[in-house]
């Protein structure tokens, strides 16, 4: 009888020992599943974070090496032109002509007061159509004005200007307009995000896309903010951080 009882008790003890190894097991598993999603969510998030650098910096390029190439030229220009005592068209039009071989292809335009603009190749057009005038650009350093107003692609364009002055007053920019709508064809034709992410580049000015290669048009990305947001809002959060100025990374999880 003693035997017996040994024998249950053996039994219960080894039953317990199996029950606390399959929870610890478990337990353990489970931690193991738990730190092999966290890697690879890690993996999959610098991913996305490595190859948006990649397109930001692209963008960005674009911007900056455009700006280098015509900024110093705009310069040239302004400086060739400063502290002349007649800026009518018909006097700029023979210096514009001695610079030519210099600027080449650059598309150096001249704005003066009224709104009038010297073209490269010397003809004549009002700036209103641009959505830019003398009055609002004639400051006194040189500035970029960005013009996304259109749904149009080609008339979503950056405005460099460059001050013309005579005795230190500003009476004529020198400015390049380069389109937008580059970037965005640039980044919609990149086939290698494959739709499975998309990339957003947004004034901050105002939310308007630059570029955009989810939806078919180029809208603000206040246009879009429930379609993208989660229960806690936080990529509303994030958008009117961004608009305000602050800069870094950021990931937003939207299931």
């Amino acid at each position: 009888m003693l035997k017996n009882v040994d024998g249950v008790h053996n039994e219960k003890v080894m039953h317990r020992d199996h029950l606390v190894f399959a929870i610890v097991l478990v337990v353990v598993t489970a931690l193991v599943f738990l730190f092999i999603c966290q890697k690879i969510l890690k993996i999959v998030e610098d991913g996305c974070f490595n190859r948006l650098r990649e397109y930001a910096e692209v963008a960005s390029n674009e911007f900056v090496m455009s700006n280098l190439h015509y900024g110093g030229t705009l310069q040239f220009v302004a400086d060739a032109l400063s502290d002349r005592s007649d800026y009518s068209v018909d006097s700029l039009r023979p210096k514009l002509d001695e610079m030519q071989p210099f600027l080449r292809d650059q598309k150096i335009n001249i704005l003066l007061p009224g709104d009038t603009v010297v073209l490269p190749d010397g003809a004549l057009t009002s700036s209103k159509g641009m959505g830019i005038s003398f009055e609002t650009e004639a400051t006194e350093a040189a500035h970029v004005t960005v013009r996304l107003e259109s749904d149009k692609q080609e008339e979503k364009l950056l405005y460099h200007f460059v001050p013309i002055k005579s005795h230190g007053k500003t009476v004529a920019l020198a400015y390049w307009n380069f389109s937008l709508g580059l970037i965005h064809q640039y980044l919609r034709k990149d086939k290698r995000y494959d739709r499975k992410m998309y990339v957003y580049v947004i004034n901050r000015d105002d939310g308007r896309f630059i570029a955009d290669t989810k939806h078919d048009s180029l809208k603000s990305i206040h246009d879009y903010m429930n379609e993208m947001d989660n229960e806690r809002g936080l990529f509303s959060a994030l958008v009117d951080s961004m608009l305000a100025g602050s800069t870094g990374e950021a990931c937003v999880e939207n299931y």
